[in-house]
């Protein structure tokens, strides 16, 4: 009677669990480093995984494009929500604030300069060269060999007409 009894209460936090979209416990709390990232920690294979997050694996995989399932690592991150918390980049001395998708969690931020010519309204001389800062935010994917795209911000800074 224990053995049901305890049968019963894992299937109850299982179903209760999945009903609510919300990962099944007990996992470790090590497991989710910040909202809608699972960490892969007991090399459990992506069934159970999927099982843990109420998901189905055709689900776990469409979060996760590009993931090969067959070779998970310990410490791999997988995304198990579409729409978690965003991650924010904010650069007070701009007054910038720009969202990211969580899958963004770990980016680098890059500062660059861009250089253009001020050319008379005729086209035919350059009458002086403008520049400022290129904030470029780096997805933290990206690698010397397999680059991704980076988001590059330019920045203009506000004068007065004709000076």
């Amino acid at each position: 009677m224990r053995l049901f009894n305890s049968l019963f209460l894992v299937s109850g936090l299982l179903i209760a669990g999945c009903a609510t979209k919300e990962p099944v416990y007990p996992l470790p709390r090590a497991a989710f480093p910040e909202p809608g990232v699972y960490l892969e920690m007991r090399r459990e294979g992506v069934t159970l995984i999927a099982k843990h997050l109420c998901l189905s694996v055709d689900q776990l995989a469409a979060l996760n494009p590009g993931i090969d399932f067959s070779r998970l690592k310990i410490g791999q991150r997988l995304y198990y929500a579409l729409n978690p918390l965003p991650v924010r980049y904010h650069n007070a001395q701009c007054g910038l604030t720009f969202n990211l998708p969580a899958s963004w969690w770990g980016y680098s931020v890059l500062i660059q300069r861009w250089d253009a010519p001020l050319i008379s309204a005729d086209y035919q001389t350059e009458i002086g060269r403008e520049d400022g800062p290129i904030i470029v935010l780096r997805n933290p994917r990206w690698k010397a060999d397999d680059r991704y795209q980076d988001i590059p911000i330019m920045v203009f800074t506000r004068q007065p007409m004709g000076g």
